[in-house]
């Protein structure tokens, strides 16, 4: 890379400034083994900053300390990040993701290979961009790990639920890797949802052509626009039906809906999109099955609009610390009338 571009390309990006390129560029430069100083001064500047500022405060110092070197040359030294992961993570990326979500960068290798993960914290949805151009969404209490240099491999692995744009390429097949499968495409919309504690794991495709795949590689299924797969893990074994795709991806829009679903699963849902815990303590009501869409509402109110259309009843617990006098989850109890 020339030196003016670089030296531009920096300031734009520390000015918040920066195009699409130039992040992916930065991204890539950061990982050089030529650029270590930087990341040692990352380092050395956050060992400084007082341990009582909350994160986002610490963060923020210390990217106001980095504005004024990251334009410098600064001696090379081997670096590794894994050790401070939860410090340093994404520091350099604070202008992109501020309010969305952190991303972690920890070296794995002495080829400059990196992995790198986008978290969407509980009660949140994450809007991401890969560095091939692929983008979609992450949900609530989702990880998405990849490599850089992304482009050699177009492989993502997931924990949670997605959805994705992928950009097509000729000759490079995008591939999702979940616990038990492998959903493999050229270019299209799909949803994947592989929560670590869900028995089943669900593929929906919009647009285009998926190929899902088992743990050994060996084909399960060819889907279709508008078919969603659910692959039972205990069973090992997948089911497909016909769905609206478009509807049952309207997550991605800030929207929930439910299409006779069981209050287990509303509640389950309602749960991650929340951030609260649900207890249903009557097994008779757990299979009652919901209809409704909800965009905006406070969950008071959803509660508030299910209890007056189902035979259950909710109260609110207080709110307890931990042993480290951390608060729990809200926890809401389901009962029947």
């Amino acid at each position: 890379m020339k030196k003016n571009f670089e030296e531009q390309s920096l300031r734009n990006f520390t000015e918040n400034k920066h195009s699409r390129t130039e992040y992916h560029r930065i991204e890539e430069w950061f990982l050089e083994e030529e650029n270590s100083g930087l990341k040692e001064a990352m380092h050395d500047h956050w060992q400084k900053l007082p341990d009582g500022q909350p994160l986002n405060s610490r963060l923020n110092a210390l990217l106001e300390i980095l504005k004024t070197q990251i334009l410098f040359t600064l001696p090379q030294k081997k670096w590794s990040v894994f050790n401070v992961y939860q410090k340093v993570a994404a520091v350099l990326f604070i202008p992109l993701l501020a309010g969305i979500s952190i991303w972690g960068i920890h070296s794995v290798t002495d080829q400059q290979t990196a992995m790198v993960t986008i978290h969407s914290a509980e009660g949140t949805r994450t809007e991401f961009v890969l560095p091939d151009g692929s983008q979609g969404w992450l949900n609530s209490e989702s990880d998405l790990t990849y490599a850089i240099p992304f482009s050699e491999n177009r492989e993502v692995e997931l924990q949670g639920e997605a959805f994705f744009n992928v950009v097509h390429q000729n000759d490079k097949k995008f591939c999702v890797k979940t616990s038990e499968l492998t959903v493999q495409v050229l270019g299209t919309s799909f949803d994947v949802s592989a929560y670590k504690d869900d028995p089943t794991i669900s593929v929906i495709l919009k647009e285009g052509s998926v190929q899902v795949l088992s743990p050994d590689e060996k084909l399960v299924y060819s889907m279709s626009p508008d078919e969603k797969l659910e692959y039972t893990i205990q069973k090992k074994s997948a089911d497909v039906s016909r769905v609206n795709a478009t509807e049952q991806t309207f997550w991605t829009q800030g929207i929930l809906q439910f299409r006779g679903e069981p209050l287990s699963e509303v509640m389950k849902k309602l749960g991650r999109w929340y951030n609260v815990c649900f207890e249903i303590r009557d097994q008779q009501i757990q299979g009652y099955s919901f209809n409704a869409t909800f965009q905006g509402e406070q969950l008071e109110e959803i509660l508030r609009m299910i209890a007056l259309t189902t035979p259950m009843k909710y109260r609110v617990e207080e709110r307890i610390t931990d042993e480290n006098g951390i608060y729990k989850k809200k926890k809401i109890i389901i009962e029947r009338k």
